[in-house]
């Protein structure tokens, strides 16, 4: 199963797909919505996240940093649900 594709955003406490559908919902919400929990802006950014460190790696970033580049495979298989 594929994850929902991004834009991901914030609706309140809700994080919601390209579609509005709801992808997660923040249960550590402060009362003033406007103030969103870096919970939120993390998962809120997690689609783009996973598209950047796929697009460094492809940019051949592992023969110069192989120590991060691992570190960055590691990430994308545990995005991806292979880890």
């Amino acid at each position: 199963m594929a994850h929902t594709p991004g834009p991901w955003n914030i609706d309140g406490i809700f994080i919601a797909g390209p579609n509005d559908e709801t992808i997660a919902e923040i249960v550590d919400a402060p009362d003033d919505r406007d103030d969103h929990s870096p919970n939120a802006h993390l998962i809120a950014a997690a689609p783009d996240l996973l598209a950047a460190i796929k697009a460094l790696l492809a940019a051949s970033m592992y023969r110069d940093h192989p120590a991060e580049s691992d570190m960055a495979i590691a990430a994308i298989a545990k995005a991806e649900g292979k880890r």
